[in-house]
C-alpha cells in the first residue's frame, strides 16, 4: 500500500484503492494482536523479575534484546535497584559478578561472586538475592560487639550499613542499646567459656 501510494501519490487514486479500507482494518488488527502478545510476553517476564515493573517496555525489549550481553543490563539498574548504579564484572570472566557500585562510587564486594548467566531475570534475582545477603552480613558486623569496640567504626565500615545502624539503634532507644550490650557481652562469655573447654581437653 506503502510502495503504490509512493509510485503514485494521487491522493485521490490512493483514498479509492479497491478493497483499502479491507486492508487496513487487517492490518490494524494483526498490529493489535502482535502488540497483545508483546505485552503479554512482557508480563511474564515482570513477573519472573518484578523490579523489571520500573522498567519502560522499550528499555525492557533493549535488555532482552541483549539478554546474552550482561552488560547490556547496566544503564538501567539505577531503576530497578534504589542504590545500585552498576555492578563490576570479574576482569578474568566477563560473565562474573563480583561487586556491587553505588551511585556515590562505593564498592561493594559480594560475599560470592555470581554468574550471569542464563534468562537475565534469572540472574538478576540472584543478584538481588546476593545483594540482600551481602547487606545481611555487613550489617551483622557492623552491630557486633567487635565493631562497636572499634574506634575506627564509621571510617571501616560502607555508608548504607553504617546509616543502617545508626537507624536501629535509634528506633531501639536506650532500652535496646542495653539489650544490645548486654548481647555482646554474653557473646564474649561464651566465647570465653568455649575457650577454657578447649583449654581443659
Amino acid at each position: 500500500l506503502m510502495r503504490k501510494t509512493n509510485n503514485d501519490p494521487t491522493a485521490l487514486k490512493a483514498a479509492t484503492a479497491p478493497k483499502l479500507k479491507e486492508n487496513l482494518e487487517k492490518a490494524n488488527a494483526t498490529l493489535d494482536r502482535i502488540q497483545k502478545n508483546l505485552e503479554d510476553y512482557l508480563e511474564t517476564k515482570r513477573n519472573a523479575f518484578p523490579r523489571f515493573f520500573f522498567l519502560s517496555n522499550d528499555e525492557l525489549l533493549e535488555i532482552l534484546a541483549e539478554a546474552r550481553n550482561p552488560q547490556a543490563v547496566q544503564p538501567h539498574l539505577i531503576k530497578c535497584f534504589d542504590c545500585i548504579k552498576s555492578l563490576a564484572f570479574s576482569d578474568t570472566d566477563a560473565h562474573t559478578i563480583v561487586a556491587m557500585v553505588s551511585a556515590e562510587g562505593e564498592f561493594v564486594p559480594l560475599i560470592k561472586p555470581l554468574k550471569a548467566r542464563g534468562a537475565v531475570e534469572e540472574w538478576l534475582s540472584r543478584v538481588e538475592e546476593a545483594m540482600q545477603q551481602t547487606l545481611h552480613k555487613l550489617l551483622k558486623l557492623a552491630l557486633s560487639d567487635e565493631m562497636a569496640a572499634n574506634s575506627k567504626n564509621l571510617r571501616e565500615t560502607k555508608s548504607q550499613k553504617s546509616s543502617c545502624e545508626s537507624d536501629l539503634a535509634t528506633a531501639l532507644g536506650d532500652a535496646g542499646l542495653v539489650l544490645l550490650d548486654l548481647h555482646g557481652r554474653c557473646r564474649r562469655d561464651e566465647r570465653d567459656e568455649e575457650e577454657r573447654l578447649e583449654d581443659r581437653k
